[in-house]
This record gives C-alpha cells, structure tokens and sequence, in this order.
C-alpha cells in the first residue's frame, strides 16, 4: 500500500519538484491550493517511481480521487499501485484533472477497465496572460465595457499590493460577501477557513495578490499562486 503523506508547509519544495516543470493546466496542483483547503479535501501526496500522486476526497466527501501523476515519461506501471490503494480504502480507482495525454496513456495500458467523463462545471478557465493584459478584440469586448463602466462609476478608486496589513480588512470584506451568499453555507465556510490559511502563510506559501479602493473603502481583493513555471492561479476574487 502507498504511504501517502498529509500536504504540510515543509512539503512544498518537494512538491513543487514535480508540478512546476509540468505542463499541466490545473490549478488543484497549485501548492497553495492544496494546503491551504486541506481541511476539506485532506490532499495527501506520495513520489512513486519519480510520479507525484497527490490522493483527496472529491468534493470533501467519502470519495476518494486521485490527479493525474505528475512526472516524465509514462505513468502507466503504477497505476496498479493507485488501484491497490483504492481498494484498500474499499473504493475504485478514480482519476482527476486527465489531460488528453494521461486517457490516451490509460486507454493503452488498461484498454477497456475506465470510463471517461468531464465535468464543465469543474474545469478550469484558462487564460492567456497577453490577452488578459490586452484585452483587444471583439471577445474581449464584454471586459472592456464592464471596465469602462467600472471606472466612470468610481473614478476615485485606485489598485494596491496586498499585504499583510490589509488581511483583516480583506477578511472583514469576505464576511460581508457571504452574507449575500447564503445559499452555499458549508462551502463558503471552507473557503473562508482556506482564506484564513492563506494569510497565515501568504509568503511562505508564495502567494501575490491585489486590492481596488473606492476611496478609502476596500472594494475587492484576489490573490493567487504559480501553479507551473508558465501558468498562474487566481485562487479568490471577492
């Protein structure tokens, strides 16, 4: 049976080893992200043969899913030891976040043993930063007015970094947004406890944000991670 290991602060240069020369899009292979909602999804990781399992419960329930091994070459030897794994937690091998590399590599080596499905509500939206920086073109035209519209509403409002003391305020706004948002209680708690996480070790962690002011009024924050070399993570925007 695989010894999987609970994600701690002191795992991360281990980890990141692994996810950074990756060229996987997924931001649940962010560091921060792991750690920091690990009360929820109780993400535990393992090296097999060079290949970074990361083990959680889907959805921070009974289930139990595995990503994508994260390595170079072909992951397929150790798929018998994930599907030993899951059978000893009486449970069938489920796999997450398989880019179109990781299902061919299955289909080839367990030809006809998975079933394959995706889930548009749980992917990711990527972004090319260039674009985002830009916005230029008729699909960006959307971003454009609602900036437009944004700063001849506030023309008084400015950008800051955030910093650390500025947490309390951004938790302080966070209380207030989930008022209006009862109607996820138990997950917005989460990300509050994951939030609360973050500030407690936003540079250990390696995390980067912003904060927008209407005059002296906080008005929305985000802050984010590296999930590769070459991709970034918002991982809240309130």
């Amino acid at each position: 049976m695989i010894e999987f290991k609970p994600v701690r602060l002191e795992d991360k240069q281990i980890i990141e080893r692994h996810t950074m020369p990756s060229g996987i899009l997924n931001c649940d292979l962010a560091f921060a992200n792991m750690y920091c909602w690990q009360a929820m999804y109780h993400s535990a990781w393992a090296v097999i043969d060079g290949f970074l399992v990361i083990r959680f419960h889907i959805g921070g329930g009974e289930k139990i899913g595995y990503m994508q091994p994260v390595g170079e070459g072909d992951f397929g030897p150790i798929l018998p030891l994930l599907r030993e794994d899951a059978y000893a937690h009486g449970q069938r091998l489920r796999i997450i976040g398989l880019t179109d590399e990781g299902r061919d590599t299955i289909r080839r080596i367990v030809p006809c043993h998975f079933a394959f499905e995706s889930d548009r509500a749980l992917e990711d939206y990527v972004y090319n930063a260039d674009d985002l920086r830009n916005l230029a073109g008729r699909r960006y035209q959307p971003k454009r007015n609602h900036i437009n519209r944004f700063t001849a509403e506030y023309p008084d409002y400015r950008y800051e970094e955030l910093t650390p003391d500025r947490f309390g305020e951004c938790m302080a706004l966070e209380r207030e947004w989930r008022k209006a948002h009862e109607g996820h209680t138990s997950e917005l708690c989460a990300e509050q406890r994951a939030m609360q996480r973050a500030f407690e070790h936003f540079e250990e962690l390696g995390l980067i944000g912003g904060c927008i002011y209407v005059g002296d009024r906080l008005a929305a924050f985000t802050y984010g991670s590296a999930v590769n070399d070459h991709t970034f993570d918002t991982h809240v925007e309130k």
